[in-house]
């Protein structure tokens, strides 16, 4: 009796952990094609890194929220914890740093796409809000007429948030930098760029 020779691909060990974001059996690793292996580690990595820029929506209301003239404007608490799945990764595994370069880039320019795509929407509910602050503003009031000489606050407002995204970005671009990569040669960080440097509506 002829034996047919076994078709079953390799059993790949994902763990989920708190820490460092995946885990790989390395039992395997070296046994999986090149090309499935890395989509799969970017893949993941990517998830686990876009997961902080949920806390984008928070920076526009915390800065409402504090006085008009502030110190130094500083990179949000967030920004360290965006890329902190992939330092942990390559830490824990330092023989998978070789791939690192290409898979790096591929993140990296994925989080800025995801980064772009967020701060756009919240752009926008900024922009909405205050032209709605504004237009009641200017409404007739009995204490003294229209609203329209009171100082423009959204302007001052707009140029904060403005001043902050830009912060923002620039420690993300620097944090990136240390995985060896350069943020100016990505799709995804011309378009976040573009996202904060674009004029308000």
């Amino acid at each position: 009796k002829r034996l047919r020779p076994s078709t079953r691909s390799p059993r790949m060990d994902w763990k989920v952990s708190g820490s460092i974001g995946v885990s790989v059996d390395r039992s395997v690793h070296m046994s999986i094609p090149t090309t499935q292996f890395s989509d799969i580690i970017v893949e993941i990595l990517s998830r686990r890194c876009t997961e902080s820029l949920k806390l984008v929506r928070s920076v526009a209301s915390q800065l409402r929220a504090a006085p008009s003239k502030t110190a130094e404007i500083t990179p949000s608490y967030f920004v360290p914890s965006i890329l902190k799945p992939v330092h942990s990764f390559y830490a824990a595994r330092p023989s998978l740093k070789a791939h690192g370069d290409d898979w790096s880039v591929r993140i990296v320019d994925s989080v800025c796409g995801a980064y772009a795509g967020i701060l756009a929407g919240v752009r926008k509910t900024e922009d909405l809000l205050r032209r709605h602050r504004k237009s009641k503003k200017g409404g007739f009031s009995i204490f003294g007429g229209g609203g329209g000489s009171q100082p423009d606050e959204g302007a001052g407002e707009e140029e904060r948030f403005k001043k902050q995204m830009q912060a923002d970005i620039h420690a993300l671009k620097a944090d990136a930098l240390t995985l060896g990569v350069d943020v100016e040669k990505l799709a995804g960080w011309k378009d976040l760029v573009e996202v904060v440097e674009r004029p308000a509506e």
